[in-house]
């Protein structure tokens, strides 16, 4: 699945913008609503006990509270809360607090491959795109569907045959994410649809690390799944820069008293940062290499590991050193050509060319300012 972001031209239509964040904060309720009826049955709460009616809590919530959704934007949002009950469903029952969907969240209009059945349709009115959204009711006075105009500027080069596939049908809309920015008066609807990707063959598939972006964020890049490592890299930074100090700490509170107390600060004594550093890298490039091979990864390319400080050289080379091992390539020239590459490669170009276009929108705004 890919996912097609475009802006929506609202401009001089303030009531069908205060409807979409009307029905994006009746969404948001009935998820909150939905997440807690599956709460309480699987506490066996039920509305009537005499009559054992299974999932009548849900049933209840579904007659009584969807308002004036249509049925493509409430059966989306059961979906969501589903697929968020079946993954936080252990904690919440050990204790853990409901998940909250905020009032600003996205409203979600459930697609179709057959564009009969679909609640998202797009068409062509002469030079222009115009969405259709089943995002309310048949009941109300416009009726089930809204038609917008997509706004002149959104359609870029690239998009416009994409677009045109979507209009003829030969391309599905499987979902549509309605965004509503009431402090810029912006909505953004985020169409995804299908592709196909052809997988190579077990063994012979690559893989990107790299490069670091904003935050130190680090992403490995497979041609079908991606795994997020900023965690361990901003670990590995912030206990570089405290390992003094907690060396310190941790023999304040062993404090001076004999026996094993005695042995730990020995031990301590001898743990240095580049021993735990070793340590540290040599199992983190243990488990991307065994994950990478359990993916079917032949080819390994790590690119823009120097943007922080700490010892990429070593760990690309603990990455060598271990690939070897299993038969499995890892360099560090880039090759465009691949598609894990060329996604995480773009992602930086695209990140860049955004804080160059700010600056230069802020340089503008400044000489405006002094020329006044």
């Amino acid at each position: 699945m890919r996912v097609l972001a475009v802006k929506l031209d609202l401009r001089g239509d303030w009531e069908l913008f205060q409807r979409l964040k009307d029905l994006s904060w009746q969404a948001a309720r009935y998820r909150n609503l939905f997440l807690r009826a599956l709460w309480a049955e699987s506490k066996n709460l039920c509305v009537d006990p005499t009559k054992n009616i299974p999932h009548d809590v849900t049933r209840w919530i579904r007659h009584d509270e969807k308002m004036e959704l249509g049925s493509n934007a409430y059966t989306a949002a059961e979906r969501e809360v589903l697929m968020t009950w079946r993954r936080h469903a252990k904690r919440i029952l050990a204790g853990a607090p409901l998940p909250e969907w905020k009032t600003t969240a996205a409203l979600t209009i459930r697609g179709n491959k057959d564009r009969k059945e679909s609640g998202v349709r797009l068409t062509r009115d002469g030079d222009r795109y115009v969405i259709e959204l089943q995002a309310q009711a048949a009941k109300c006075e416009d009726g089930a569907w809204l038609k917008i105009p997509l706004a002149c500027g959104t359609v870029k080069d690239w998009q416009g045959p994409l677009l045109d596939d979507m209009a003829a049908g030969k391309i599905s809309i499987r979902k549509a994410a309605i965004v509503v920015k009431p402090e810029r008066r912006q909505v953004i609807v985020r169409l995804a649809y299908p592709i196909a990707v052809q997988f190579g063959t077990f063994g012979q598939r690559k893989a990107t690390l790299g490069p670091i972006g904003q935050n130190n964020r680090l992403w490995l890049r497979t041609e079908f799944e991606s795994r997020d490592f900023t965690g361990r890299l901003v670990t590995l930074l912030k206990r570089k820069q405290e390992w003094d100090a907690i060396r310190r700490r941790v023999l304040c509170q062993i404090g001076r008293r004999k026996g094993s107390a005695r042995s730990k600060r020995q031990t301590l004594a001898n743990m240095t940062w580049d021993g735990w550093l070793t340590n540290w890298l040599h199992q983190w490039s243990r488990e991307i290499i065994d994950w990478l091979k359990g993916q079917g990864i032949g080819d390994l390319t790590v690119v823009g590991l120097e943007n922080a400080d700490w010892p990429a050289f070593r760990f690309t080379q603990m990455l060598k050193d271990k690939g070897d091992m299993l038969a499995m390539n890892v360099h560090t020239e880039a090759d465009l050509a691949d598609a894990g590459t060329e996604r995480a490669v773009k992602r930086e170009i695209d990140r860049k060319r955004k804080q160059a276009t700010k600056a230069g929108a802020a340089i503008r705004e400044l000489e405006h300012r002094f020329g006044e």
